[in-house]
């Protein structure tokens, strides 16, 4: 990733604010260019030299060096600024970048289990009908996309929207810490990453490292989540309960019922339809409404909100539909995405392509068994599943009532030809079909063999 920096810096200021060594000749050399990629380099870029668990970029800075890049480096020599951990580094001066934003007025991380970038997305909308708003692009969430995305970040704006993900305990803390934000968004407490952390409760500490950033003064919260009873300066939200801080209530026309403190706020209209999407509005609402927007600038967000604002994306396959939202899953983003199939009932049939779900240690078997009755639950025409633990898929979706016949099992990961042309054999005119599994499934090689 090769970013401009819409406030150029001096190498010297660089290495002082991540507290690195470069030559005394290097020091007034502007740079407006940094990437992370030895692809994408350029004369005078910054070149970030990252470690990472399959390679280390530090042994590229002898290439950066010949472009006549000047490299971020834990090595020592000419052309470099010298860090202990480039990583760290890269989030120090992002932190000390941010301070440059004389315009810029709240800072939203938005962390949960599911629905971080709708929410992100939603807001970022919302926002934008009175403020200047930067966002994280894509999944730019961990340890290097956030800062990334805080150092795009153009002069004028005056609200950064920024995700964050996380796999173990300590991250958000670091990120946090990196963002300095005054507001914070837990959107839910669910099963992602259960095998790393190994309880819901330890995965609600570790979203509530939030606090450490000194700068939060609110963390909006779901009202209906025992474990987050006692977060630091929480404002809930809802979209059941009208005496939560912020409510959301959902109409089966596509309207949406705003509550404040107990008391009706506004009405508005939300196009994408289905519970999974209200749920991630409301937390959005709930920032905006800390940020000081006027109803009528948040009822006009809201409205437009539409589909290209949602990561779930509809392509039209041969004669039928791909729902595809296949970079990411959890039992909880299964779940949701089942239920906005159930709601999509224009189509002549629905089904789903369901993969594994990484990341869920001892609780694997039992998790994938209770997306099996999940998805059985969502009363599909037919059901694909593909990679591990597929057979307990399978035998949860029969003992919720799904008949056999309408299961199709490959469990070869290394073969989505097979699961391919089940799906172009099986399938009717005017059929959506789900795709929903973890990023590593590589549901994007059965997508493209459908639509080749």
């Amino acid at each position: 990733m090769r970013i401009k920096l819409d406030i150029p810096m001096s190498v010297g200021e660089i290495a002082t604010a991540v507290g690195g060594i470069c030559e005394l000749k290097l020091r007034n050399k502007i740079i407006n260019y940094i990437t992370t990629d030895t692809g994408e380099l350029s004369y005078g870029d910054l070149f970030v030299a990252l470690k990472g668990k399959k390679y280390d970029a530090n042994d590229f800075t002898d290439k950066a060096e010949k472009i006549g890049a000047i490299s971020l480096t834990q090595r020592r020599g000419k052309g470099y600024v010298t860090v202990t951990k480039s990583d760290e580094a890269l989030m120090l001066l992002a932190s000390y970048y941010k301070g440059f934003f004389t315009n810029l007025k709240h800072t939203v991380a938005v962390t949960g289990s599911v629905g971080k970038s709708t929410t992100k997305e939603f807001l970022s909308v919302i926002a934008s009908t009175h403020l200047c708003v930067h966002k994280s692009e894509g999944n730019h969430n961990n340890n290097i996309g956030l800062p990334l995305s805080i150092l795009s970040a153009k002069r004028g704006c005056e609200i950064m929207v920024l995700e964050m993900g996380m796999n173990a305990e300590g991250e958000i803390k670091r990120l946090s810490e990196c963002a300095m934000a005054d507001i914070g968004i837990i959107t839910n407490i669910g099963t992602s990453h259960i095998g790393n952390l190994g309880s819901r409760e330890n995965i609600a500490r570790a979203k509530l490292e939030l606090k450490s950033a000194q700068s939060i003064s609110a963390i909006i919260v779901p009202k209906d989540e025992k474990l987050l009873y006692n977060a630091p300066k929480k404002h809930t939200f809802s979209t059941t309960d009208i005496t939560a801080n912020t409510a959301v209530i959902g109409k089966e026309n596509g309207s949406v019922e705003i509550y404040f403190d107990g008391k009706h706020a506004f009405s508005s209209h939300l196009e994408p339809k289905g519970e999974h999407f209200i749920k991630c509005l409301a937390p959005a609402v709930a920032a905006a409404r800390l940020i000081n927007m006027d109803f009528g600038d948040i009822k006009t967000g809201i409205s437009q909100i539409s589909d290209i604002n949602i990561r779930q994306k509809l392509i039209s396959a041969k004669n039928f539909y791909i729902l595809d939202d296949s970079y990411n899953a959890s039992y909880e983003s299964i779940s949701a995405d089942l239920s906005l199939l159930e709601s999509l009932n224009t189509y002549a049939a629905r089904s789903a392509l369901l993969g594994t779900v990484f990341e869920l240690g001892e609780h694997a078997a039992e998790m994938h068994y209770r997306i099996g009755r999940r998805a059985a639950e969502a009363h599909l025409d037919r059901l694909y599943l593909f990679g591990d633990y597929s057979h307990d898929m399978k035998r949860g979706a029969i003992n919720g009532g799904m008949s056999s016949e309408r299961i199709f099992v490959n469990t070869e990961l290394s073969a989505p030809e097979i699961t391919a042309e089940e799906i172009l054999r099986r399938s009717v005119h005017s059929e959506i079909i789900l795709f929903k599994a973890s990023n590593a499934v590589r549901l994007d090689r059965i997508l493209k063999l459908i639509l080749a």
